[in-house]
């Protein structure tokens, strides 16, 4: 289940990406706040934590916090390993 979490979450960064190119916060907010309430239950608590900025940054339209946000995530992803896999 975490293998399949981790991969929606890539998926959903294409989303994001996609949806900040054509400045729609709105989307972007909604994927943060998603993301802040999946995280920790997977044990990501770096991933809860992006989300909640995410958010909170998409609400206020703040395009350059948005864009390092979306870094650290795709960093972050690029990273994260599963222990025993």
């Amino acid at each position: 289940m975490v293998s399949e979490y981790l991969a929606d979450c890539q998926k959903d960064l294409s989303a994001l990406n996609a949806a900040l190119v054509k400045r729609d916060y709105e989307r972007a907010r909604v994927f943060g706040h998603q993301l802040k309430g999946t995280g920790s239950p997977y044990g990501f608590h770096n991933l809860t934590t992006l989300g909640a900025a995410i958010e909170q940054a998409a609400a206020r339209k703040n395009t350059p916090a948005l864009d390092d946000l979306v870094g650290q995530l795709e960093e972050y992803l690029s990273r994260v390993e599963i222990a025993g896999e």
